[in-house]
């Protein structure tokens, strides 16, 4: 658990971020789970902080006039791609946290349980 400290630090008195920059596969992970927190909450907010998170992350996967095919398809780790997290880089499980969030979004149910 984090002090007291280390989370005044991440944000501010009014829960804003004090950074300047986000995790993308953070952000994947994150609409993963609140897609899958509405199902037991019964709360349909979860669902669109989701799909909103998607639509970002949408933006700004490497799709789009993308002629290297050693990055096409990629997410940078942070945005902007100098943030703290994986900076300059594309990992590689930030795609595959990405695409559980997509499928999770149009998949039924009882095929959810092959996604993590």
């Amino acid at each position: 658990m984090f002090p007291l400290i280390m989370i005044e630090y991440l944000i501010s008195s009014r829960w804003k971020s004090k950074d300047n920059w986000s995790c993308i596969t953070g952000d994947a992970q994150i609409a993963f789970f609140l897609r899958g927190l509405a199902q037991y909450v019964d709360n349909i907010d979860y669902i669109t902080v989701a799909n909103s998170l998607l639509d970002n992350l949408k933006k700004i996967h490497l799709i789009d006039y993308i002629t290297d095919e050693n990055i096409r398809g990629g997410l940078f780790g942070s945005y902007p791609i100098g943030g703290e997290y994986c900076p300059y880089q594309i990992p590689n499980w930030g795609v595959k946290f990405f695409a559980d969030a997509l499928l999770q979004k149009i998949m039924n149910q009882d095929e959810l349980s092959y996604l993590s």
